[in-house]
């Protein structure tokens, strides 16, 4: 038996497994968002029709939250789970749940603010707890999803930066054997700095980069060209500027686009990744423990803006009293998520501005 036989009859398997998996997820997804729907959609009807009703129809409603709270627990794990396995590395899904799982774990506060059901009425209430419930899973999944997207992304553009098809100098060459890599070093002090240009190189000898001089070794022929001739440089750092090429038959913009597509340039952007990153997950949490009563205070004070907006809204027909009923949980709740949010997106904000703006 060959063993390229085995290595085909295995992958055949994988791929296989992989087929039943992806179906057997699908089918989960389909039945628990059903149940969760069913859940969601007859504890929204309590807190409609469940304010007046008798003592009998009171106990028989509260048992059938109950019931839909069970459904909308499992039905929301089952749905999670199963729509995390397909749809892990989409951008869209994390964000989704997040969102959605606010609205929810928050509605026993602006449902009544808002003018829907009774917050001071057993059943309602109790059915707003329910979609609370529900909204509390979808928002530990969001939150999950966010983060690990978030720490995955981190890491392929530290290991990567910018993607393969963004650069066009310098793409087809390996590292040099006598590999270096000095954390945010000159461009002769990173990988792909060839040693026989380097010692040639006015750039390396005038102590200054490639990227503010606007030339280098991957974009400008003659910085080779002067390497292959054997010419000499001075080692004097001044008089070795003077033999930095110009090539005057290129605009700034157009040399500072040939950096943007280096290889050596997407090196050292790596570096300023790896250094905004930590820092800026440092200072959002030190913002956070440092500033947690401002800001919360800020979030409670918003959401008294908008219960009064409500209640002038309405004539002052809403109980904004009721509204008060869990704020303080509902308000570290919201202060926590937006600092989540706020955080993944300061992130995708400097992934963009480092890989793709190139600053």
């Amino acid at each position: 038996m060959s063993i390229g036989g085995g290595n085909n009859r295995s992958d055949s398997a994988s791929e296989i497994l992989a087929d039943l998996l992806a179906k057997l997820a699908q089918g989960l997804m389909i039945i628990g968002g059903i149940t969760l729907l069913i859940g969601l959609g007859f504890s929204f009807y309590s807190v409609f029709a469940g304010a007046d009703v008798t003592d009998a129809a009171l106990k028989q409603g509260l048992k059938n939250v109950g019931l839909f709270t069970n459904l909308s627990l499992v039905g929301g794990i089952v749905f999670c789970l199963a729509a995390s396995y397909l749809y892990w590395d989409e951008g869209w899904l994390g964000p989704t749940l997040l969102v959605s799982g606010i609205v929810f774990a928050t509605s026993p506060v602006w449902m009544p603010a808002a003018g829907i059901g009774k917050a001071d009425k057993e059943l309602p209430a109790a059915a707003m707890r329910t979609l609370a419930t529900a909204g509390m899973i979808l928002l530990v999944f969001g939150v999950l999803l966010v983060v690990i997207d978030g720490i995955i992304r981190m890491r392929q553009r530290m290991e990567q930066g910018a993607k393969a098809d963004q650069l066009k100098y310098g793409k087809g060459i390996k590292d040099v054997d006598e590999k270096q890599n000095v954390f945010l070093g000159k461009c002769w002090q990173l990988p792909f700095c060839r040693k026989f240009v380097r010692e040639k190189c006015p750039i390396y000898h005038s102590r200054t980069t490639c990227w503010k001089e606007l030339v280098g070794c991957m974009c400008e022929e003659k910085v080779i060209q002067m390497a292959m001739d054997g010419k000499p440089i001075p080692k004097d750092a001044i008089l070795a500027a003077n033999y930095i090429p110009r090539n005057n038959k290129l605009t700034i913009e157009q040399k500072k686009d040939r950096c943007r597509s280096c290889v050596i340039y997407n090196e050292h952007q790596k570096h300023k990744y790896r250094v905004a990153v930590p820092v800026t997950v440092i200072a959002f949490i030190l913002v956070y423990l440092l500033l947690h009563g401002p800001i919360i205070s800020v979030v409670g004070s918003m959401v008294g803006a908008l219960d009064k907006f409500v209640n002038v809204a309405t004539l002052g027909k809403v109980d904004s009293a009721a509204a008060k009923s869990g704020g303080a949980a509902f308000t570290e709740i919201l202060g926590a998520s937006l600092g989540v949010i706020g955080l993944t997106y300061t992130l995708k904000a400097i992934e963009y501005a480092i890989f793709r703006l190139k600053l």
